[in-house]
């Protein structure tokens, strides 16, 4: 057995993170603890995996999947968990676990709390006990939901829930009050000063620039939030930023909240709800701009028109991007359509301020690249050697009837236990010998179902590579279905160099 692993399971939630008895600590001391009493395991090696923040109503989280994974290739021993709440508290998937995956490749569940060993059960998954308190958990995960939901609503009507992570030009005080971080206000101020000097966004973009201002998540990087994304370009903001500052009605000091909803119970996945049902209260807190400047400045920006899309367009349009700043480059309608940066325009020093590449030699490049790809793909012989496959094909399902064989004569065992033609000691003799025969068979199997998985996904990225080169040979140009089928974006650098972000990775391998 030392050859698999004891895996630690432990999950904490936002809502356990305001129980001492389910903090991360306490669970990892009660599942030691626990273990030692385990001499079985002594020299197995112990796993600690851990999901901080997810709910226990799905598995949809990294270290119950990179677990489960683990234990469908037969590493794991045993797996240790507090309560069976920290594994799931969805009962239906737990009993598929339970009663098929688990004793399919001989893996031991403990649940400590609930005092619960499936070494205890045989082939029974727990019974009523076990049932019961899965619904119970279900239960408590949705009726908690519902409550938190509920109160945070009700502190959202009153102005009394704020996030931690405030927006651009407010911040907390120690009282958890809303108050105005004049550093970032003062740019706040200056976008709708200019605004109602007249200047358009692309101008404000210029000046920002100029003046080496912080974009909001770089200010927030700067202020010790390192897990903010920051952008590529430092200190240039983006024109849909700037106008998105002056369209946001709270810097007049009224409080929204409510913009946003999970779509589900569990889910990470959130939707926007009609304004008509966010919450919103005047005068909540200090403003940085006066209601009467605000209403004149909206009024005065100038609605920037959408690019037209690939109707008016051209075979790459919507896929070719700056490599400089990563934004999508915009097409100009001329004799022929040239592509170009738009995003630092007016900026006279940045590096790709007016970049540009006509659409016809673009499309020369692409299709280029693609015949030379498709000439490298038709000159290498398959690599495939079909014949192993084969070979592993017929022990994979020579393997799979014979653990089907074993799963029969468990159930035959079980069968003369319960008619009393086997006493318990001898059933639990027999049971133990096929079980062994079932690990151990489990263990070759997973290796070969591993191999003619890969060797399968070879043979058809094989084939698949090689009917896309042979359609771009037959290609005298580039085409809509070439653009469509192969190209996920095309990175446009100065001195018109160009990289292809292909869509079916193997064809450039």
């Amino acid at each position: 057995m030392s050859n698999r692993k004891i895996a630690l399971y432990i999950r904490l939630s936002v809502e356990d993170s305001k129980t001492d008895s389910l903090s991360i600590d306490n669970q990892r001391k009660v599942l030691h603890q626990y273990l030692e009493n385990l001499p079985e395991y002594a020299d197995c090696e112990v796993l600690e995996m851990i999901d901080n923040g997810y709910s226990g109503t799905n598995l949809e989280r990294p270290k119950i999947t990179e677990l489960l994974n683990m234990v469908r290739e037969n590493k794991i021993a045993c797996i240790l968990c507090k309560d069976f709440s920290r594994f799931s508290r969805n009962m239906l998937e737990m009993g598929y676990f339970f009663e098929k995956v688990f004793p399919l490749f001989g893996t031991r569940f403990i649940s400590v709390s609930d005092r619960f060993d499936s070494n205890s059960y045989g082939d029974n998954t727990g019974g009523i006990d076990v049932t019961f308190k899965y619904l119970v958990s279900e239960y408590y995960s949705k009726d908690l939901s519902v409550k938190s939901k509920a109160a945070r609503h009700a502190k959202m009507k009153r102005g009394e829930y704020v996030s931690t992570n405030m927006f651009y030009g407010y911040m907390l005080d120690e009282d958890r009050n809303i108050v105005i971080d004049e550093e970032a206000a003062d740019v706040i101020r200056l976008m709708f000063k200019m605004t109602l000097e007249g200047h358009i966004p692309t101008r404000i973009q210029n000046e920002l620039y100029k003046r080496k201002v912080l974009t909001p998540s770089e200010y927030k990087a700067s202020k010790g939030k390192k897990h903010t994304k920051l952008p590529l370009v430092p200190a240039l903001w983006t024109q849909t930023v700037i106008l998105n500052k002056l369209r946001d009605e709270r810097y007049t000091g009224t409080y929204i909240m409510g913009k946003s909803e999970v779509k589900s119970v569990g889910s990470r996945g959130v939707k926007k709800k009609d304004e008509s049902s966010w919450y919103k209260i005047p005068d909540h807190y200090p403003a940085i701009i006066d209601r009467e400047t605000f209403d004149k400045a909206n009024a005065m920006i100038i609605e920037q028109r959408t690019p037209k899309s690939r109707a008016n367009g051209h075979l790459l349009t919507e896929k070719v991007y700056c490599g400089t700043c990563g934004h999508r480059m915009a097409k100009r309608n001329n004799i022929d359509p040239v592509f170009h940066c738009r995003f630092s325009q007016g900026i006279e020093d940045f590096v790709c301020d007016r970049m540009g590449i006509t659409a016809s030699v673009l499309e020369n490049i692409v299709f280029t690249v693609m015949k030379k790809q498709a000439e490298v793909v038709l000159g290498v012989a398959d690599v495939t050697d079909i014949s192993q496959l084969e070979k592993l094909l017929d022990k994979k399902n020579m393997f799979e009837t014979q653990m089907e064989e074993l799963h029969k004569e468990k159930r035959s065992l079980y069968e003369q236990y319960i008619l009393e033609e086997l006493t318990i000691k001898r059933y639990q003799t027999k049971k133990k010998a096929v079980d062994a025969k079932l690990v151990d068979l489990m263990s070759t199997y997973s290796a070969i179902k591993e191999k003619t998985d890969r060797l399968g996904k070879t043979a058809v990225e094989t084939d698949t590579r090689i009917n896309i080169a042979n359609d771009i040979k037959n290609e005298k140009a580039l085409s809509q279905k070439l653009v469509d089928l192969l190209v996920d974006r095309v990175l446009v650098y100065p001195n018109k160099e160009v990289e292809i972000i292909w869509k079916f990775k193997s064809f450039a391998e």
